[in-house]
Parts: structure tokens; C-alpha cells; sequence
């Protein structure tokens, strides 16, 4: 029998939420438990203080981020927990598409754009034809994610620095500098309604945070890919 997993909300936009409720509803066979926090306040926190918040009420071995613009077309737990088996896994993400079926998310990969080493979405934009069916090993998106909590609250949850943007990558790159590794999936189909859940107004400030912090992992990688 698989372990239950606790999927994690932070509702930022009631609009989703109801559909978001359908879908885990409908779709996950295996018991779970769903812990979710109002964040549609005046003043909202960020992402990473709300998950943070959520996550210490967590008692089961594996969480999910899930955010609420998420439309799950299938279990993906099953295929999630199986990369757990390896005990050297900190993190596994999924393959997410656009509402059009277009690819949005394969997992995340660092290159140059404009002449900055800057992170992108693998195959974003692209009709998904299967071409992003393999595991990769790389960071992800915690629009879908799970990790194990015992390994989250070691490494002291998302780093509240970010304002809704690259806790995700920020939390995947503590993962390989503890040793474990991060790894992508394509699971089941997963509609992610990007952006209706966030915006993007700090992402320029949360990029300058997260390349202070990890600039010379950012040098490593982009010197091995010259």
C-alpha cells in the first residue's frame, strides 16, 4: 500500500479553487489528506510563508505543493512516490501543459538568453508530442511537487527571501547541496492555468535574490555547458 500524502494550497485566487477541489476529488484513488490555508486576504503573504505555514501540520512521510490552478487529469501519485523508492530523491515535479496542450513545464534547465545564464521551462511553448516523456534530472516547479517532509523541515522549508517566485528553485537547489537529487516526471496529464494563481511583478527582484545566493552553482553550470 502507498504512503498517504499531504497536498498543501495556499488559495490565492477563490476562482480555482472549486475546480481544484473536483479534480483531487475525482481523480486520486489512494487516501490522502489536503491542508490549505485563505491567502486572498488584503494583504496576502507570500508563497513560501503560507506553504511554510502549512507544511507544519503536515504528519505524513511525503507532502505535495499543489496549487490551485492545477487541473489533475489522472493520479499522478503513484508515479511520484515509485521515484521515492530511491532513497536519494529529495524532490519530484511533472510534466505541465497549457489549457491549448501545450507544453508549459518539463522541468527546468539554466541557458543563455540575452546574455544571461537565466532559467526556463523545458519545451514551454512546444505541442506536446511525448518528446518530454523521460526522466530528467533537474529543478522544478512546485505548481506541482512533492517532497519528503521529513527532508523539507531539515533543510527549513522555502526560503521566505522570494516574493512568489523561485522558492521552488531556490528549495530544489538546497536539495542537491544536501546531497539528495531532484527529479522530473511526466506522471498524467496536468493542466497548470499559469500565472492565474500569481503574478509575475517581482520576478526580476526574486532572480536577482536567488543569483546572489547561488551564483557559483549557476557559474558551474553554465561553464559545463560551454
Amino acid at each position: 500500500m502507498r504512503p498517504k500524502v499531504t497536498f498543501i494550497t495556499s488559495i490565492v485566487n477563490l476562482k480555482w479553487i472549486d475546480q481544484c477541489r473536483y479534480y483531487l476529488e475525482t481523480e486520486i484513488k489512494e487516501p490522502y489528506e489536503w491542508l490549505i490555508v485563505d491567502n486572498t486576504g488584503k494583504i496576502p503573504v507570500s508563497y513560501a510563508t503560507a506553504n511554510n505555514f502549512l507544511a507544519q501540520y503536515v504528519e505524513t512521510e511525503f507532502m505535495c505543493f499543489l496549487n490551485d490552478d492545477v487541473i489533475l487529469l489522472g493520479d499522478p501519485l503513484p508515479a511520484m512516490l515509485k521515484q521515492f523508492d530511491d532513497p536519494k530523491i529529495g524532490v519530484v515535479g511533472t510534466k505541465l501543459s497549457f489549457p491549448d496542450w501545450r507544453i508549459q513545464h518539463g522541468g527546468v534547465s539554466f541557458g543563455s538568453t540575452s546574455g544571461e545564464f537565466l532559467p526556463g521551462h523545458m519545451e514551454s511553448g512546444s505541442l506536446d508530442r511525448g518528446q518530454v516523456d523521460s526522466i530528467n534530472h533537474c529543478p522544478v516547479t512546485f505548481a506541482v511537487a512533492m517532497t519528503r517532509t521529513k527532508l523539507f523541515n531539515e533543510l527549513e522549508g522555502l526560503s521566505e527571501m522570494y516574493v512568489n517566485g523561485f522558492e521552488d528553485l531556490d528549495y530544489c537547489f538546497k536539495i542537491v547541496e544536501a546531497g539528495y537529487e531532484c527529479v522530473y516526471t511526466p506522471s498524467v496529464p496536468i493542466i497548470h492555468v499559469q500565472h492565474g494563481s500569481r503574478t509575475i511583478k517581482r520576478d526580476q527582484y526574486n532572480w536577482n535574490m536567488f543569483k546572489n545566493k547561488w551564483g557559483k552553482h549557476l557559474k558551474l553550470l553554465e561553464e559545463a555547458q560551454k
